[in-house]
């Protein structure tokens, strides 16, 4: 069965938006109460509220790190978001783990990866520090800021080189929300 990935928007005024990957778990995973089924069109746009969140964490000044969210509840966080949707993707590339099963899920931080689309992950090096303090004022040359938009952007790149997402995937990164 094709899984549903989505562009997860963290909106933010003043900053750029964090951007994540979400892939909802099947719904055969989720306990009752939390699936979300396909509207009245079987639209690609299927939602649930837990899956996992594969993106890179921190800062354009001090660096950024890989992280997977395992069990993330989207729904369940007070911060502005949208989810935009991607693409479909086979099973084959996703893997849900032992953690993700059963009813008795908790969020779980982890840096190892569990599938291929996670290892693809790793092959994209998270941005490191970017931005220069005020008081380095030498070079005069314009800084190329690197975040979590630039990082995901290049990994989807690579999952659209290796033909496991279409380059209409590209495209939706390309028009989602910035802020």
């Amino acid at each position: 069965m094709p899984r549903s990935v989505y562009l997860l928007v963290y909106h933010s005024p003043l900053f750029p938006a964090h951007w994540g990957l979400f892939i909802p778990y099947p719904v055969s995973l989720l306990h009752p109460s939390t699936a979300t089924v396909p509207d009245d069109e079987g639209s690609p746009s299927q939602k649930t509220a837990i899956g996992k969140v594969i993106h890179v964490h921190g800062d354009s000044f001090n660096g950024f790190a890989h992280q997977f969210k395992r069990n993330y509840e989207h729904d369940t966080t007070q911060r502005a978001h949208s989810l935009v949707w991607l693409c479909e993707v086979g099973d084959e590339w996703v893997g849900d783990g032992e953690d993700e099963k059963g009813d008795e899920r908790e969020l779980k931080l982890d840096v190892e990866p569990v599938d291929e689309i996670e290892r693809r992950a790793l092959s994209v090096p998270a941005p490191g520090p970017s931005l220069k303090h005020a008081g380095n004022l030498g070079g005069g040359k314009k800084v190329e800021i690197k975040n979590c938009q630039t990082w995901l952007r290049d990994f989807v790149q690579v999952l659209v080189e290796e033909g496991i997402f279409p380059s209409s995937a590209l495209a939706a990164l390309d028009a989602a929300p910035k802020n």
